[in-house]
């Protein structure tokens, strides 16, 4: 057994004899190969060391991956910035010609070409936005419905399929059932008492028949929802057939106003440039307009005033010829943020005041109601039945001048009252006698026309300038179109100057139109193109498109506030400050949104408060400061803010700017702390506006407040510092001496005072004890005397003693 055992020890001893030169042969060779075998407790580390190397490896790989991408980002950024500059160097002539040439190159693909062109995102972006026609009506169900609307009800419906059906069929001649249902709701319109829902019945028949003026309207009624259910997307789809197949100015300026606002689409101010660009080249007046006020202001574009001017004069030609010398309609600029309501309110009581006063027989009440009901305004439209009727009424009570107005009534004619020549000038040659100017003018215009007279130029001049010389601005504006034009001879523009100033006074469009064609031609005077386009900018918000101003406000009004902000949106585009000014206002308070975010409706405000305050007007130029204060659609900057309230409290004299001004000025906020600058800012507030004068007031008094406890801590701080050098060495004594003399004499007071009580008591007590005396010496013949009877009154209210 010890053998057996020793045997294995000794076998055991053998192998691993063996096996370790094995290993040490094998290190050998491995290390004169290049390679070592690791140990066996080195396996699992270099399996985890693999894999770690394989993870930073793909991490290596995403890193430089996603530094590729952010290359290329930044090349593209680069490129569109490059891009930017190029666009900013380039005349707006060359912007505008690039634009064109892109859109129409993307407008005249065929369909099915599209996919091969939709390969890049911008391309199928343009696609998408500028091309939608290949999308059906029946699409988007849905969202149709959610954009449809009642404007009065609120209830969404649809419009029937078959009204008008979209399609990219050719141009489709309208037959004469569609000529005459147009022309009947046209009819239906223009009467005394339009019939709009009848109107928009025939429209809707005409544009189901081809007729492309009916398409437009039906498509104007759709996307601002008045008179027919609101529907941008059908709405956006009717004007891209009318612009594409129909080459319609119109449809191409409200896809430019769909685009600017972003209404259904994705706002694009470029896009609704090139589309005002397409609506001006047909002659579209509103894009005119729309792209004279850009460039005006330099809104997207270069601002270019030659540019500008040409834009607005040629809609200014346009717009004349619907003037007449004798004035045109009357049109109430309201502006949403001066309290139209109580303004408006104002008007009627004035109005109804006036016909209180004329039934009185108040011959200035009936010659101003007359006036008014001939020009119109005021809340009050053209009634020429009751002009003439007050006219009448003042003429008969003896007033020259309403003579005068009733001839040119007659002379003019309208639906309502036939023209009459004879009886005009009857009523021209009683008047002019009294030296009526109204009636001096008429008759001159009569010779120069010969209606009713032989043709005479220097009676005619002789009867206009005894007009003039009564400023009377029709007579004014025709002498000066005698002296521009050249009557009987070459032109005399400085006085043609004269008198077209004197007519513009009195608002005569006119009279503007010509002095800006002197302006810039520079006829006798220095050639200005700012002057000049102020003036035909003038002129070309008088034309007919002005009257949706009060539409837009008859809405708002009425809480229709989504179609007021719509129709405020088209002429705000058209450059109309009032316009601007009350989109802002809608959108500021939130009474419109269209699903718009509350940021965005800001950003949008901010917008139009800053064109607005870019044409002058105060109340958007303070609004625009509050929004950069308290950072509303944009930023908080309060550098601007004290810039725009700067702006308007000193050239537009706003209270309200100098009030903000001072409060900033008092706080220390965005301009340095200055409580004596902060008080002048608000005694000028103060001065400015009556109103203004009770928050003024608070805002001193806290001022004062704030002045008085600023100068108490360092009053404190003084005399603690100084107390002993202000009083003497032997202030202690002093002081003594001083509280004694003051016991002393409140002492001396209290003393004499007390005395005084003294007498005062014994007086009392001295005459108590007299009236006891005299009471008990009484007492005894009281007792003695015998009884009587109570003694009785008599009538003549003597005491009779009974029983004496």
């Amino acid at each position: 057994m010890a053998l057996l055992c020793r045997s294995l020890c000794v076998a055991f001893l053998l192998l691993a004899v063996t096996s370790a030169d094995k290993t040490q042969e094998e290190d050998r060779i491995s290390t004169a190969s290049g390679t070592r075998r690791p140990p066996a407790g080195e396996h699992a580390a270099q399996k985890e060391y693999k894999e770690r190397q394989q993870r930073l490896a793909e991490e290596s790989r995403r890193i430089r991956a996603e530094e590729v991408v952010q290359e290329e980002r930044e090349q593209q950024e680069n490129q569109r910035f490059f891009e930017d500059e190029e666009r900013e160097r380039m005349s707006p002539l060359e912007e505008e010609e690039k634009m064109f040439q892109a859109v129409k190159e993307i407008v005249k693909i065929p369909e099915m070409q599209a996919e091969e062109h939709v390969s890049d995102p911008a391309s199928e972006q343009d696609l998408k936005d500028l091309r939608t026609l290949a999308q059906k009506p029946e699409r988007r169900a849905e969202e149709r419905a959610m954009s449809s609307g009642d404007p009065e009800s609120g209830e969404t419906k649809n419009l029937p399929a078959d009204v008008w059906p979209i399609t990219d069929d050719e141009e489709v001649i309208p037959s004469e059932e569609a000529t005459e249902a147009f022309v009947a709701g046209k009819a239906l319109l223009n009467t005394s008492t339009p019939s709009y829902s009848r109107a928009y019945e025939q429209f809707v028949e005409a544009a189901r028949l081809g007729h492309v003026e009916a398409r437009e309207h039906v498509a104007i009624a759709h996307m601002v929802g008045d008179h027919l259910p609101r529907d941008w997307v059908r709405a956006f789809d009717m004007f891209t057939v009318l612009a594409q197949n129909h080459g319609s100015a119109k449809a191409q300026f409200y896809l430019g106003i769909m685009h600017a606002f972003g209404i259904n689409v994705n706002a694009s101010q470029s896009k609704a440039l090139v589309y005002y660009t397409f609506g001006s080249m047909e002659e579209e007046p509103l894009a005119k307009m729309a792209l004279g006020s850009r460039y005006l202001a330099g809104t997207t574009v270069a601002e270019e005033c030659e540019t500008a001017l040409a834009y607005y004069s040629s809609v200014a030609e346009e717009v004349v010829p619907h003037v007449s010398q004798t004035g045109s309609e009357a049109v109430t600029r309201v502006r949403l943020t001066d309290d139209p309501d109580s303004a408006n309110q104002l008007n009627e009581d004035l109005v109804q005041f006036y016909h209180y006063r004329a039934l009185k027989a108040d011959v200035s009440a009936q010659m101003s109601l007359g006036q008014l009901y001939l020009q119109g305004g005021q809340g009050v439209a053209i009634n020429l039945q009751e002009s003439l009727h007050f006219f009448t009424m003042a003429h008969n009570a003896g007033n020259a001048n309403a003579g005068g107005y009733i001839g040119q009534i007659y002379a003019a004619g309208s639906d309502d009252i036939p023209q009459d020549n004879a009886t005009a000038l009857r009523y021209f040659k009683a008047a002019a006698h009294e030296n009526s100017p109204a009636a001096h003018y008429g008759l001159g215009m009569f010779y120069v026309d010969g209606t009713g007279v032989p043709q005479d130029y220097t009676k005619a001049l002789e009867h206009l300038r005894k007009a003039a010389r009564q400023g009377w601005p029709s007579a004014q504006l025709q002498l000066g179109i005698f002296a521009f034009k050249g009557l009987k001879g070459s032109p005399n523009y400085g006085e043609a100057i004269n008198y077209f100033t004197q007519a513009s006074q009195a608002g005569s469009v006119l009279a503007y139109y010509y002095l800006g064609k002197i302006h810039a031609d520079g006829l006798q005077t220095v050639r200005s193109c700012p002057t000049a386009l102020g003036l035909f900018k003038n002129v070309a918000e008088r034309g007919p498109w002005a009257k949706q101003l009060m539409v837009a406000y008859n809405h708002y009004k009425a809480k229709r506030y989504e179609v007021a902000l719509l129709l405020y949106i088209v002429l705000a585009e058209a450059g109309y400050e009032v316009a601007q000014s009350n989109v802002a206002f809608l959108l500021d308070k939130g009474l419109a949104k269209f699903g718009f975010s509350t940021h965005s409706m800001y950003q949008k405000a901010v917008l139009h408060w800053s064109r607005a305050a870019g044409q002058g007007a105060t109340a958007a130029r303070v609004r625009l400061g509050d929004y950069h204060y308290y950072g509303l659609g944009t930023e908080v900057d309060l550098d601007s803010a004290a810039l725009h309230y700067r702006i308007a409290s000193e050239q537009q004299q706003s209270a309200q700017a100098m009030f903000n001004l001072g409060f900033m000025h008092e706080n220390g906020i965005g301009l340095k702390q200055d409580l004596h600058l902060a008080k002048r800012m608000y005694d000028q507030a103060g001065k400015a506006s009556p109103d203004a004068s009770v928050p003024v007031a608070l805002a001193l008094m806290k001022l004062h407040a704030k002045l008085y406890m600023d100068w108490l801590p360092w009053l404190l701080e003084s005399l603690e510092k100084n107390w002993t050098k202000l009083l003497p060495e032997d202030w202690d004594i002093g002081v003594m001496t001083v509280l004694a003399l003051i016991l002393g004499f409140v002492l001396l007071i209290r003393r004499a005072a007390h005395q005084h009580n003294e007498r005062l008591r014994q007086q009392v007590r001295m005459n108590a004890a007299m009236a006891a005396a005299q009471n008990e010496q009484n007492a005894p013949r009281q007792q003695a005397r015998p009884p009587t009877a109570a003694a009785a009154v008599d009538d003549d209210g003597n005491n009779n003693a009974a029983g004496q």
